[in-house]
C-alpha cells in the first residue's frame, strides 16, 4: 500500500508541474492538459524510478533520503523526459525550458518526498 501512494503522489507532482507550466504561459489548465504536459517527464520518471529503487517506500523512509533518492532519479529522468518530449512534440530540446523543469521538480519531487517521510515517520511513531 505504501508504494502505491508513493507512486500516487509522484503523478499527482507532476500533474502539479504541468498546470503550474501551463499556468505560466497562460494557456488552458485542466486535468488532460496538465497531464499531457507532464507525463513525457512523469513516464521517464516512473521508469528510471523503477531501475534506481526509487519507486520502493524504503528509498523515502527518512526525510533526506527521500529528497536524496527523488533528486538523483529526477535528475536522471530529466534528459530521459525532455527526449521524450522532443519526440513526441517534434520540436528541439530548448535550453532554458530544460533548466527550469530540472529545477522545478527538482523542488516539487523533493518536497513531496520529504513530505511523504515525514509523515510516514509521524504515524509509525504512534503505532
Amino acid at each position: 500500500m505504501a508504494q502505491v501512494v508513493l507512486i500516487v503522489g509522484d503523478m499527482l507532482a507532476f500533474l502539479l508541474f504541468g498546470a503550474l507550466g501551463r499556468e505560466s504561459h497562460g494557456l488552458l489548465v485542466t486535468l488532460g492538459t496538465a497531464a499531457g504536459a507532464a507525463y513525457p517527464f512523469a513516464l521517464a520518471w516512473l521508469v528510471v524510478g523503477l531501475f534506481l529503487g526509487t519507486l520502493r517506500p524504503e528509498r523515502a523512509a527518512r526525510p533526506l533520503d527521500a529528497v536524496k533518492w527523488a533528486w538523483i532519479t529526477w535528475v536522471a529522468a530529466w534528459p530521459v523526459g525532455h527526449f521524450l518530449r522532443s519526440m513526441i512534440l517534434q520540436r528541439p530540446v530548448i535550453v532554458t525550458f530544460a533548466l527550469v523543469t530540472l529545477g522545478t521538480n527538482l523542488l516539487i519531487l523533493g518536497l513531496w518526498r520529504a513530505a511523504y517521510a515525514w509523515l510516514m515517520g509521524r504515524r509509525a511513531g504512534q503505532a
